[in-house]
């Protein structure tokens, strides 16, 4: 049988860092804890169970779960199997995690509002810290995301001579 050229003119795939690999494993797992959150938080909307959030408020933070949820979930799956789509779809779904900080800060200012001054300076300072927090675990992710692409870039372009 005579050997497949079509096959060894491919470039060879070099794999991922394993740094990158644990951390789109990582949001991986993170992502699915958000879908999960959203599900719950879609019953919890369903019997009227929103605590004291405004219902838009509640509406606007399911749906938010449910598109970082579904994007990253997607992202992730197709960047591990080294598909370059994997990485628009992760950007959007860094996307949806922008719009959930922004929320949480307008929810804190309507918070805060209700609140006695020493109480809003305090829940204003865990808010940041929190926010800060998740700032810096998506650039990282952000990072991984520019690794990946440079990988499956690398692979996909023809070797010069």
């Amino acid at each position: 049988m005579p050997p497949d050229h079509a096959a060894s003119s491919l470039p060879a795939v070099a794999p991922y860092p394993g740094f990158v690999r644990w951390w789109l494993g990582i949001d991986l797992a993170l992502c699915v804890i958000v879908g999960l959150a959203a599900l719950i938080g879609t019953a919890n909307l369903l019997r009227g169970e929103i605590g004291d959030y405004d219902r838009t408020h509640a509406i606007a933070e399911t749906l938010i779960q449910y598109g970082t949820a579904t994007f990253g979930i997607l992202g992730d799956v197709l960047l591990l199997r080294r598909r370059r789509a994997g990485c628009w779809l992760a950007c959007v779904a860094l996307a949806f995690v922008g719009a959930s900080m922004a929320l949480v800060l307008h929810a804190m200012q309507l918070r805060m509002a209700a609140m006695d001054p020493d109480e809003a300076a305090a829940f204003a300072v865990g808010v940041v810290l929190i926010l800060c927090c998740r700032g810096a675990i998506h650039l990282v992710y952000a990072y991984v995301l520019r690794r990946a692409w440079r990988s499956l870039s690398a692979a996909v372009r023809p070797a010069t001579p």
